[in-house]
């Protein structure tokens, strides 16, 4: 089901075209520079894109036109773990686990998990409660499971549905921002409780 789902949107995402996926992109990083989650934090754990994602580089250079700190993901794939490194520039990424840009460990310093504010969750799709179907590494499901922060995602409205199937250890979003919305997924989940 997960995987239907995912192909779907994906394919779904691949069909807009450069002009509309960087436009689109753009609004919603000018939108989630406006949250008050983001706009309060001084260091910010965030993937660098590829698309069909949300562009976050421009969202990236913006949070460091602020003088905010900006952490990026390395993986180890045996491990399915996930360690931030901070990034101070474009030039200290390389091409590595399934083909994303990673820190190189040599040009970057790792920071300890505690000084993160907050996590820019990718997803491939999002419910209104938060859930999301991720690119299937599970990686950020192990690292929020041991990591209670706040955390936002970035996504086009292609990528939101009514039903993602989630279990008991599926962690959702706080937050989804959007070009023309934001959902506060916390309060869907409470209406959702008190109306089951």
């Amino acid at each position: 089901m997960k995987a239907q789902i995912r192909q779907q949107i994906l394919h779904t995402l691949q069909q807009q075209s450069e002009d509309v996926y960087l436009a689109q992109s753009q609004v919603i990083v000018t939108n989630a520079l406006q949250q008050p989650m983001i706009q309060q934090a001084l260091c910010v754990a965030v993937t660098v894109s590829r698309r069909p994602e949300v562009n976050t580089w421009p969202f990236i250079e913006a949070l460091w036109a602020q003088g905010k700190k900006v952490v990026v993901p390395k993986c180890t794939p045996k491990t399915r773990q996930m360690t931030f490194y901070h990034l101070t520039q474009f030039t200290e990424l390389e091409t590595k686990y399934a083909g994303l840009l990673e820190p190189k460990p040599s040009e970057t310093t790792v920071i300890d998990d505690a000084a993160i504010d907050i996590i820019v969750v990718p997803g491939v799709g999002f419910n209104k409660e938060g859930y999301r179907i991720g690119f299937g590494g599970g990686y950020y499901d192990r690292y929020l499971a041991t990591h209670h922060k706040p955390t936002i995602a970035l996504a086009f409205e292609a990528q939101i549905k009514d039903h993602i199937p989630h279990a008991s250890y599926d962690i959702p979003v706080d937050q989804i921002v959007m070009a023309q919305r934001v959902i506060q997924c916390k309060e869907e989940r409470e209406y959702n409780e008190i109306n089951d």
